[in-house]
């Protein structure tokens, strides 16, 4: 991921939960933090549509443009 490409706080993002039962289903939400490390890929913390609040890795989910 380029620097210019990297998450930020309050970006709107589309991903794909894993407890759905629907690997299909798509899932949007907002970036409510980003962990970004030196030893590992950059963290998101995802507030979801559902109200759910989940950590994914930053290349496991896209940014809506």
């Amino acid at each position: 991921m380029d620097v210019g490409d990297r998450m930020k706080v309050g970006d709107l993002v589309k991903g794909w939960q894993c407890k759905n039962s629907d690997p299909d289903a798509e899932h949007t939400g907002i970036v409510i933090e980003v962990i970004d490390s030196n030893e590992v890929p950059p963290v998101c913390k995802v507030l979801w549509t559902d109200g759910d609040i989940v950590k994914e890795w930053a290349d496991d989910i896209e940014r809506v443009e």
